[in-house]
């Protein structure tokens, strides 16, 4: 995706109110230009969603633009303005997702999902390649495994060899499963999304 940015002074505004920035907060609000928002002392980066991947083994799923809030650190947040600044805004993260305070969609980074985070066009679809594939992987395996095609040590053999994408893929295709969710192709992203984060969050 993007980091957001305001189509106008209008838009800037608008968001401020929604996050309950101060619009004389001069600091807050070209944090808020450049797509970053601090409350409680921790900082998000606001990201206008192209594509996601829920993990269910099915790839990267158009997001439509959705807004997710993505909880970051300082280091990340300095890496993240130096692309900006340098005028490439693209970012991809990697992360858990976590309850909402603002009404939008909430994950955190998780530096232990291959950095966390890649800026620039060519690094994240080499990333998002490597996502999709691992994780069709586990969830063919997945199927193998329920079918008595492969042992339940080669489906594990299959997870370890994926690492943190096939143990995260193998974790959420089991609360999919327990709480009978899959993408719905007759649903907005946001709908499909906000289903997918419910599932998360409380399986």
């Amino acid at each position: 995706g993007q980091l957001w940015s305001p189509a106008d002074q209008q838009s800037l505004t608008d968001m401020a109110n929604k996050l309950g920035i101060d619009v004389n907060d001069e600091d807050a609000m070209a944090d808020l230009a450049n797509g970053f928002y601090t409350v409680d002392g921790q900082t998000y980066a606001i990201v206008a969603a192209d594509s996601v991947n829920i993990m269910d083994g099915n790839g990267f799923q158009a997001a439509e633009g959705e807004t997710i809030m993505v909880a970051i650190d300082k280091e990340t947040k300095s890496k993240l303005e130096s692309s900006v600044a340098s005028g490439d805004r693209s970012v991809m993260f990697m992360g858990d997702v976590r309850e909402s305070s603002t009404g939008y969609l909430t994950m955190a980074m998780n530096t232990s999902y291959g950095g966390g985070f890649v800026t620039g066009a060519a690094a994240i679809e080499t990333m998002k390649t490597e996502i999709a594939q691992k994780s069709q992987a586990v969830s063919q395996a997945k199927d193998a495994l329920e079918s008595g095609l492969i042992s339940q040590a080669e489906y594990d053999s299959i997870i370890e060899a994926s690492g943190w994408v096939g143990n995260n893929t193998a974790e959420n295709l089991e609360k999919f499963a327990q709480g009978n969710y899959s993408w719905d192709k007759d649903k907005t992203a946001a709908q499909n999304l906000r289903d997918a984060w419910d599932i998360l969050l409380n399986f």
